[in-house]
């Protein structure tokens, strides 16, 4: 039985990921974010040696020398929101690791072509990483696989904006 559960979830990783054909339309002539960083929980700060500002400072920097035309303004109805979801694991009184999860979405205002509704805001691109390591490495985990995504969304960006 334990044999399955890994080619299970290989194979909703398969299902899961997105059709590269669609492509990614819903990013076309976004120029303009605003970046948001979801506050730390109790957990995140402990183990964190960052804080929500310099998760910020990380992404206005990527985006200033990766993706120049798009620029960053906090009055941007378009904007970047990022999570990162840390807790811990306990073991024995202490802590033995932390697991958690570092999401990169991106929303703004969309027109639904059936009704011709204008949204305030929709997550029009969205991906996350999986973290899990001892307590010491979060910081580092955290930058690099945030790092990742980013260039992910600089890559798919750029398919649509030439």
């Amino acid at each position: 039985m334990a044999r399955l559960y890994p080619m299970l979830l290989f194979a909703l990783l398969v299902l899961m990921v997105p059709v590269e054909s669609a492509g990614y339309a819903e990013l076309a002539k976004l120029n303009e974010v605003s970046i948001i960083v979801q506050t730390f929980d109790r957990d995140a700060k402990e183990l964190l040696t960052l804080n929500e500002d310099d998760i910020k400072n990380q992404v206005f920097v990527f985006f200033r020398s990766k993706l120049p035309n798009l620029k960053v303004k906090e009055s941007s109805q378009s904007s970047v929101y990022i999570a990162a979801n840390i807790g811990k694991i306990p073991a024995h009184g202490g802590t033995a690791g932390y697991y958690g999860e570092v999401l990169l979405k991106v929303s703004r205002p969309v027109i639904i072509k059936k009704t011709g509704t204008l949204t305030y805001k929709a997550a029009v691109w969205s991906r996350s990483a999986i973290l899990m390591g001892t307590s010491g490495g979060a910081t580092a985990n955290v930058r690099v696989f945030l790092d990742q995504l980013l260039t992910k969304f600089a890559a798919d960006w750029y398919r649509v904006n030439p």
